[in-house]
């Protein structure tokens, strides 16, 4: 049976160009005597876009797409009907597909091949295949409404430049508060308005895509819980199949916790925000004297990963890249205790399985579906979904307990073999082929022979047979002692025929060739006649725009000399305020120089009444004896106090000048009316 696997999503990283995954599966379907082609993207440099070029990786034939993971569906549906027509597989393993797959799907279902997909994620069946919001918080896969707000953030998102390749999502950190409060309101806005215009492309999308899921004649996922979500969203029947892994890459591994005293704690994998990274980082902070944290990964968010980066040296954790391939079991064996601290329903972790085959225990948050692998107190430890507290204290457990990571490991039960995974994919294969295959008729014993080099030749994929006519082509040219290459060989037996059929031939295509001359002709006709009474009409068009435009033009050249000499006046009453403006200026400049004199001149007066104020009035009267210099509203009082002062004073001396008078004309009138004139006199 020939299978081909379609993985157009996939951005290969590691040397061999597959993940470890399903470059393990298909070589474990090739040992099982099947034949398997995978179709992949990658970019080739020098090649043209969506060239196709194939080889041959450890008995998986692959050919690579150029640059397939920027296509769009279209391109990608030529390609993988290429694809299809040189390989001519039995049946179609599907991993992923191109945008929404219709284009895809009814290019295959018009071949009759039996369509199989394994699903990873939600992706086949809505717009969000994580079902995470863009501020890293998880909700139900068939939640529309969500999905519709999401949609709304991530718009938000598109219009913030600084954010570079944010892969959907944002932490606080990264942004202002402002954003951060305007991208809340967003997830949490039930506003009509906004709302259902998006949740009509969300609801337009799912009902699309969920015709287009149910189109594959068997559909498949990787854990318990995605094959529950994809049936509930879908209304279709989602088996599951365990994926398995190599477990002899992992075998003579030293134990865990055998050559250190601190406990190593480690991560493997992509770290997108997703992946929990930055929750491992803030969960670690305080331990970095007990255990050790090693990293081993990489992103394409650049500006996530120099935060990771920066915190990473905070917490003194080792940062190692990303690995693949073997460097993937070397990391493994650097490590103890394996972290998975995911942020949202991730299918079957590859890490965890081959944690596992390493005998190393894991901590996993308590999400149903990476959560599925892990029995809680036994092979591993669970911890709240996105609490960094949570996961300090499942790690702060190891360090406390030295006897956990022995009790954990010895509870890792042998994980599947990828062999056990293929032959259960192969089973699937059969029946799948055997639903679809037609009835045929019974073959005459006579023509069995034939029929059977028939079916034998028709199953050969295209690119074989080719090579086949090709060889025997070369072989007979050699027999016949002719210097001929296969193209030339081919050309002249194709060429070859009687005089009779030759001379028909040409009539019937000289015919043929006059008959379309004459359509051809009699069309033209027809579209020049009408290109001439359109072109007819347009003039007239012409001609009456080019009327009305002469007259709006004079218009507009009146309009211009009156907005001219405007232009001219103004210009001459700005020169004329320009003049006045700068008298002001001159007079501002002289009024500034007196107003300093003036504010001089009100400095010295206020510390003159506020001296004059301490010599005449009593301190309970000033407002303050200390002060040289008094506010104004403050001198209007003092002098005010002043002026009563000195009216009492004068008051007062008026009244004792008088009194001193009297005093000095009393003796003289006492004198007067007791002694008389001579009395006086004699005085």
């Amino acid at each position: 049976m020939r299978v081909a696997f379609i993985v157009p999503g996939f951005s290969p990283s590691s040397s061999s160009g597959l993940d470890q995954h399903t470059l393990a599966l298909t070589q474990a379907l090739v040992r099982l005597g099947l034949s398997v082609e995978v179709l992949t993207s990658r970019d080739l440099p020098g090649l043209a876009p969506m060239a196709q070029r194939r080889e041959v990786i450890e008995g998986v034939g692959v050919t690579w797409v150029n640059g397939g993971s920027q296509a769009i569906e279209r391109d990608w549906t030529l390609a993988i009907e290429a694809f299809v027509e040189r390989e001519t597989p039995d049946l179609m393993h599907l991993e992923t597909l191109p945008g929404p797959g219709n284009l895809v799907l009814e290019m295959l279902a018009r071949r009759g091949l039996p369509l199989v997909h394994n699903a990873w994620d939600l992706e086949r069946v809505a717009m969000n295949s994580k079902a995470l919001s863009t501020d890293l918080m998880p909700f139900e896969a068939n939640d529309q409404d969500a999905q519709a707000r999401d949609l709304l953030a991530q718009e938000l998102l598109e219009g913030h430049p600084e954010l570079g390749n944010h892969q959907g999502h944002v932490m606080p950190a990264q942004v202002d508060d402002a954003f951060w409060e305007k991208l809340q309101g967003l997830l949490s806005t039930e506003e009509a308005s906004r709302l259902a215009p998006v949740r009509e492309r969300v609801h337009s999308y799912t009902s699309a895509a969920i015709q287009t899921y149910r189109a594959f004649t068997g559909r498949f996922a990787t854990s318990r819980w995605l094959s529950r979500a994809l049936g509930q969203v879908s209304g279709t029947r989602v088996e599951h199949v365990a994926p398995g892994v190599d477990v002899s890459r992992f075998q003579g591994l030293a134990a865990p916790h055998a050559s250190t005293e601190k406990i190593r704690f480690g991560f493997l994998g992509n770290m997108d925000k997703s992946s929990g990274v930055h929750l491992l980082l803030d969960a670690f902070v305080g331990l970095a004297d007990q255990a050790e944290l090693r990293l081993f990964g990489g992103s394409e968010d650049r500006l996530h990963l120099r935060t990771l980066r920066a915190n990473a040296e905070r917490v003194e954790a080792r940062w190692y890249g990303a690995v693949e391939g073997e460097d993937r079991v070397h990391a493994m064996e650097r490590i103890d205790v394996l972290v998975v601290p995911s942020m949202w329903q991730e299918s079957a972790p590859h890490e965890i399985r081959e944690a596992f085959a390493a005998r190393r225990p894991v901590i996993v948050c308590d999400l149903e579906a990476p959560a599925e692998m892990v029995v809680d107190g036994q092979n591993g430890l669970l911890f709240a979904a996105g609490d960094s507290d949570s996961l300090r204290a499942a790690m702060q457990r190891f360090i406390d307990q030295p006897n956990l990571l022995d009790e954990l490991e010895l509870g890792i039960k042998p994980q599947r073999e990828i062999s056990e995974e293929a032959r259960q994919w192969a089973d699937i294969y059969a029946i799948q082929r055997q639903m679809r295959e037609p009835k045929v008729l019974k073959t005459p014993a006579s023509m069995a022979a034939f029929a059977e080099r028939y079916e034998a030749l028709n199953a050969l994929p295209t690119r074989e047979l080719f090579q086949k006519v090709a060889r025997g082509l070369t072989g007979l040219s050699s027999r016949m002692g002719v210097e001929l290459d296969p193209l030339t060989a081919v050309t002249q037996a194709v060429a070859q025929g009687g005089r009779g059929r030759d001379e028909r031939l040409g009539g019937e295509r000289i015919r043929h060739w006059l008959e379309t001359s004459v359509t051809e002709l009699e069309e033209t006709r027809s579209m020049l006649l009408a290109q001439d009474a359109e072109q007819q009409v347009e003039r007239g068009r012409v001609a009456a725009k080019t009327q009305e435009l002469e007259a709006q033009l004079e218009i507009g050249q009146k309009d211009l000399d009156a907005v001219q000499k405007d232009r001219n006046a103004i210009k001459a009453e700005r020169n004329t305020l320009q003049a006045e403006l700068q008298k002001v200026q001159a007079e501002l400049r002289k009024q500034s120089v007196q107003l300093a004199s003036v504010e001089e001149e009100g400095d010295w007066m206020r510390g003159q009444v506020a001296r004059l104020a301490s010599r005449i009035l009593t301190p309970a009267e000033t407002p303050d004896s200390h002060a040289e210099l008094l506010p104004v509203g403050e001198i209007k009082v003092v002098v005010e106090r002043i002026h009563a002062t000195l009216h009492r004073n004068e008051t007062e001396m008026t009244w004792r000048r008088l009194e001193m008078k009297r005093a000095q004309l009393a003796p003289t009138g006492w004198v007067a009316r007791f002694s008389g004139k001579d009395a006086r006199n004699i005085m």
